[in-house]
This record gives C-alpha cells, structure tokens and sequence, in this order.
C-alpha cells in the first residue's frame, strides 16, 4: 500500500496544530489506510513540541514531529518535502496550522487524485470569521467564504494552504520551492507554477474543503490594507522573474490602477466597505512599485 504523508508546517502556533491534527482525527482513512502526520516546526525554540508529545498519545497513527530552526516559508516547505522522501512516500497532502479540515478531506483528495490521474489536488479554504467579526468586512468579502469554482477546472498554479500531490512527480522533476521567496511569501503559487510547467495537471477539487480560522486581529483595515500590499509586492517578484521584460508595462498598469481608485475614494466615503476596498485596490498598487525596485514586503513571522 502506498505510504501517505500529511503534513502540517507551524510556526508559533502550538494551539493551532493540536486543533488541526484533532480535525484530521475524524477523518476514519487515517487508521485505514498507510497514513502518517509530519508536523515540522520552523520556531525555534520548539514551541509546537509538547502539543504534538500530547497528540502522540491521543491519535491512532505515526507522527513525526521535525525541527526545522532556519527561519522562513520556503525552508520549512522543501523541508517537508525532502521528509516526505525520507519516508518514501507516494503521496503528499498538507494544510496549514490555523486550518481544520473536514472529516472526508483524505477520501476526497486522495479518490480524486487517483480518479483525475492529476498531479495536484487543489482543495478550497474557506474562512471562518470571529463572532465580533466588523460588518465591513463580511460586506466587502475580505476573507473567502464561499467557493464558486468549477470542480475539475484544470489551474496553472494553485495555493499551498490545501493540497494533495503526487510525489513522484515532484522527485523525477527535482521540483523544489525558490529562496527568493522564504519571507515573503507567494512561494507556494510559484512552486505549483513549476508543477504546470513541467506538464503537471493541477485541478481544483470543490469537496477537499478546509477552513481557516480568522483570529479578531486580522478583521481590521490595518491587517487586511498590508496583505494587499504584500500581495502586490509579490506579484512584482514574480513578474520580474517570469516576464522581466513586462515590468514597465506592469507598473504603467498599475499606476493607472492606482490613480483611478484615487480619484474614486470621495465616493466612496458613504460606504466603508467599498471604501476599504479600494484603499486597498492602492496599497496593492503601491506593494507592485515597491517590489518592482527591490522592496520586499516580510510575510512570514509577522
């Protein structure tokens, strides 16, 4: 039977692997089939150790708990990947550790992997909102709440938040996630590009759901104004390094982008909602200028 790992990377979240490896236990294929956990730490002072010493003596299947003290996104996923290998596993499936799955995630990833003959199984997150959440941001869709993809819908890349993957295609490729991205972030879109590009069939699979759990300090205009300027700023990395003849043009784009949301902010004053939408449409702008001459917004350990 072939071996099935299920990865979890942390970092300062003890609670929130306990929580995720809880959901992982309802799911029944974990003591059916050849399945193991990998929870590799990137904190390092180990602070995810003791909440997986606990889960050890709780949850009828192996987990290994890894180590790994370099800081960054990058590190912690190839560290994943080459302990996967270690443990000679056909099959990768992972999730974050602010995320719960639901209690058919392994069936729905792995039948449709096997089903699809696809390299990647592309689950949705979905996010689930505090009880004090602003009405704001539930109007202006902030966070995703729902998914209206076609299933089966073939993808160039795909987020790494919610995924299963054939291994063998990553070792026979020698695919591995790029340094330039370890702090901020967008390294798991670029490695799935790589997937694509090496002719790997990425597909979205609308039942493979998980859920992230939005803590009260990221529903706030601060929070959500710097995630879209790191979203823009890691678009400028990735235009440079797949199109680096485009970037001129990008950046005309994008200040043209920027000055229309300007010019419409005193309309949009009536509505907040609207209003932080667009204040954000800028910051995302201004995140492409900043990247497009080297400024890296940090993503990870923030």
């Amino acid at each position: 039977m072939d071996k099935i790992i299920i990865s979890i990377p942390t970092y300062k979240r003890p609670f929130g692997v306990q929580k995720a490896v809880e959901s992982l236990s309802h799911n029944k294929e974990l003591s059916n089939l050849n399945i193991e956990i990998l929870i590799v730490d990137n904190d390092p002072q180990k602070s995810a150790y003791d909440a997986v010493e606990s889960l050890k003596r709780d949850v009828k299947t192996t987990i290994h708990y890894v180590s790994e003290p370099s800081p960054g996104l990058v590190n912690v996923r190839n560290k994943i990947l080459s302990e996967a290998t270690l443990l000679k596993a056909k099959y990768l499936l992972s999730f974050d550790d602010d995320e719960v799955v639901e209690k058919d995630w392994i069936k729905n990833h792995l039948e449709f992997l096997i089903k699809n003959n696809c390299t990647v199984s592309s689950g949705p997150t979905l996010s689930i909102l505090p009880a004090n959440c602003p009405r704001w941001i539930i109007k202006g869709k902030f966070f995703k709440l729902s998914d209206k993809k076609e299933d089966k819908r073939p993808l160039k890349t795909s987020a790494g938040g919610n995924f299963a993957l054939d291994l063998d295609f990553v070792r026979k490729h020698n695919l591995k996630f790029d340094p330039r991205f370890n702090f901020c972030g967008g390294e798991d879109t670029d490695f799935f590009k790589s997937v694509y590009d090496a002719k790997g069939l990425i597909l979205h699979n609308q039942k493979a759901l998980a859920y992230e759990i939005i803590p009260a300090e990221r529903c706030t205009l601060k929070y959500v104004l710097k995630r879209d300027f790191r979203i823009g700023n890691n678009r400028a990395i990735k235009t440079k390094k797949y199109t680096p003849s485009k970037v001129i043009l990008k950046n005309l784009q994008n200040l043209l982008a920027m000055l229309f949301y300007i010019v419409l902010l005193p309309i949009s004053i009536f509505q907040k909602h609207t209003l932080y939408k667009r204040l954000c449409k800028i910051a995302k702008t201004f995140g492409y200028f900043k990247g497009t001459f080297g400024k890296e917004a940090k993503a990870y350990g923030n």
